[in-house]
């Protein structure tokens, strides 16, 4: 796949002061390996719903369907790829308009809101790690290391120290997502 998600492992491993370095990600078939595997993207999808990241900023649009039984309102659906909704503006007003619309979540992923079409401005679960910036890497690579802390280690100390190492880097990172 992508030699950043070797790297973030590593960086990962590297937190919790492991000494064995992953060559390929996708092709290590060691337990190591397998358990990286299976929380590099659990800990990519936490890191992102934690923050309007820029760098994974997406609009999208969406025709909305009547909904007459609420006051005239139309009922639009949020996609799969929309991991954290920003803010949603009226389609004829654009996206440059001073105020958002306003809107309600309903349940399976329905938004309601009184415009027919909007613009979603929404963070997408971008899973490029080469294309991240660094401090969001460092912060995933945190959040993968909490995950495999009690496994690798056996320590609740470490699973504990890499969850505040994990906030320290999302507020590095932030502070640098201008």
């Amino acid at each position: 796949m992508d030699e950043a998600r070797t790297e973030l492992a590593n960086m990962a491993l590297a937190a919790l002061s492991h000494n064995q370095i992953l060559t390929s990600l996708d092709d290590d078939n060691s337990m190591l390996g397998k358990m990286c595997r299976r929380f590099i993207d659990i800990a990519r999808l936490e890191a992102l719903s934690e923050h309007n990241w820029l760098f994974a900023t997406k609009l999208s649009t969406s025709g909305g369907l009547p909904t007459p039984g609420m006051g005239g309102g139309y009922m639009h659906y949020r996609t799969h790829d929309m991991l954290r909704i920003v803010s949603m503006h009226d389609a004829i007003a654009g996206i440059d308009s001073t105020t958002g619309l306003q809107w309600l979540a309903g349940t399976d992923g329905a938004m309601f809101t009184s415009s027919q079409s909007v613009i979603v401005r929404h963070i997408y679960p971008h899973n490029t790690p080469g294309a991240w910036p660094p401090l969001f890497k460092s912060a995933v690579s945190y959040r993968l290391a909490f995950h495999l802390a009690l496994p690798v280690t056996k320590s609740v100390k470490a699973k504990s120290s890499m969850l505040e190492a994990f906030g320290d880097a999302i507020m590095r990172a932030r502070s640098h997502d201008l």
